[in-house]
C-alpha cells in the first residue's frame, strides 16, 4: 500500500508535473493492481489462444476430415492475423488511444473467438481464427498501457510478474482441454468427450472478463500528455491518486511532453544510431517466438498415447511446471541483474 505523500503547492502559478513525477509520487498500490489484472486478463488470453491452436487444429482434422495441409491453415490463419493486428492495432493506439485500441483488442478475441466455436466448415473457421488473430495482435497495447502507468522503479518487476499470467493460461488451458477432450471411458464406451467446441468457447472466457473491467480501466495519461490534452490527463492522475489512499495537491499543471524535433516515430527506428539494435531485437524476438511457438504446436501431437488419451495430458501439465519456476526466477532476478545478463542466461544457460 503507497504511502500518504503530497506533491504540488507553493505560490504563483501552479507547477508544472510530469506524468513520470506523479507517477513515482502516487506510487504501485490498487489502482496499478487493478489493471495488472486486467491486462493479466489479455496475456493469459493470448497464452490460451496459441496453446489451444496445438489441440484445435487437430480435433478438425479428425472432425471434418480435412487433409494435412488444411490443419496447417488453422494455426497460420491466427498467425497471420497478429501480423497484420500488430501493426494496425499500434497505429490505432498512437491515433486514438490506448484504452479505445485495448477495448477493440478484447472484444476481437472475445467475438470472434466465440463464434469460432460455431464454425460449420473450414472457411468459417480459418476467417473467425484469423480475426481472433488480429485481436491478439492489439495485446501489445494494454501491455503499453500499464508500463506507463507504473513508477519507473517498479516497472521491470511488474511487467515480468505479467507474464505470469501466460503460464497461468496455458495450465488452464491444458486442463480445460483434459476435461474436454480426454475420453475418461474409453473410445466407443459411455460418454462421448465434450470436444473441441467447447473447448474454444472456454478459451474466449478471460477476455470476456476483462472486457467487463473496461469500466475500471483509464486512458494513459502519458498519451494524452503527449497530444495536449493535460487537464484529461490530471483528471485520471488525480482519481488514481485518490484509488491508492495518496493525497496530491491538485494546484499543479501537468508539463508538456518534449517532442524534441519532431523526428519521434517508426522511422526512428532505423535511424543510424538505432538500426543495429533494432535489427538485434528484431531478430532475437523471431528466433524465440519460433522456436516456443514451434514446440507448443507440436508438443501434443510428440506425447500423444493412446485413443483415450491422444495427447498424454499429464505430461503436457507437468511440461507447464517448467515456466512457472521460469517466472518465478524471472521475477527474483529481475531487480538484482541487468537485463543484458538475465535475456543471456534465459536465451543459454551456459553463458
Amino acid at each position: 500500500m503507497a504511502t500518504e505523500t503530497v506533491v504540488g503547492g507553493g505560490k504563483g502559478a501552479p507547477p508544472l508535473r510530469t506524468v513520470e513525477e506523479l507517477s513515482e509520487a502516487i506510487g504501485f498500490s490498487w489502482y496499478q493492481w487493478r489493471l495488472f489484472f486486467f491486462v493479466g486478463l489479455c496475456v493469459a488470453a493470448d497464452s490460451i489462444e496459441v496453446n489451444l491452436l496445438s489441440f484445435l487444429s487437430v480435433e478438425v482434422t479428425k472432425d471434418w476430415h480435412l487433409k494435412e495441409v488444411d490443419e496447417d491453415t488453422v494455426a497460420a490463419s491466427v498467425f497471420m492475423g497478429e501480423v497484420l493486428g500488430c501493426g494496425l492495432f499500434g497505429l490505432f493506439a498512437d491515433t486514438h488511444g490506448r484504452l479505445p485500441a485495448f477495448i477493440l483488442g478484447v472484444a476481437f478475441v472475445s467475438v470472434f473467438g466465440l463464434f469460432s466455436a460455431a464454425a460449420a466448415n473450414l472457411t468459417q473457421l480459418l476467417v473467425l481464427r484469423f480475426g481472433v488473430g488480429m485481436g491478439i495482435g492489439g495485446f501489445t497495447v494494454p501491455f503499453d498501457l500499464l508500463a506507463e502507468s507504473v513508477p519507473s522503479r517498479d516497472r521491470g518487476l511488474v511487467l515480468c510478474a505479467l507474464w505470469s499470467f501466460w503460464t497461468f493460461g496455458s495450465v488452464a488451458l491444458t486442463v480445460a482441454a483434459t476435461h474436454c477432450l480426454r475420453d475418461e471411458d474409453g473410445a466407443g464406451q459411455g460418454r462421448d468427450p465434450l470436444g473441441w467446441r467447447w473447448l474454444t468457447f472456454f478459451a474466449a472466457v478471460p477476455p470476456l472478463i476483462a472486457l467487463c473491467g473496461v469500466p475500471l480501466v483509464d486512458e494513459s495519461p502519458a498519451w494524452l500528455v503527449a497530444r495536449g490534452r493535460g487537464e484529461e490527463a490530471k483528471v485520471i492522475i488525480l482519481r488514481a491518486a485518490a484509488t491508492n489512499s495518496v493525497h496530491l495537491d491538485p494546484n499543479f499543471e501537468m508539463a508538456p511532453k518534449k517532442t524534441g524535433d519532431g523526428s519521434v516515430g517508426v522511422a526512428q527506428l532505423c535511424t543510424p544510431g538505432n538500426w543495429i539494435r533494432t535489427l538485434c531485437l528484431w531478430a532475437l524476438n523471431l528466433s524465440t517466438s519460433f522456436a516456443y511457438y514451434g514446440v507448443v504446436l507440436f508438443l501434443p501431437r510428440l506425447l500423444g498415447a493412446s485413443s483415450s488419451d491422444p495427447y498424454n495430458f499429464d505430461a503436457l501439465l507437468l511440461s507447464c511446471v517448467g515456466e512457472v519456476a521460469g517466472s518465478a526466477l524471472s521475477c527474483y532476478l529481475i531487480q538484482r541483474l541487468q537485463r543484458q545478463t538475465l535475456l543471456g542466461w534465459s536465451l543459454n544457460p551456459k553463458s
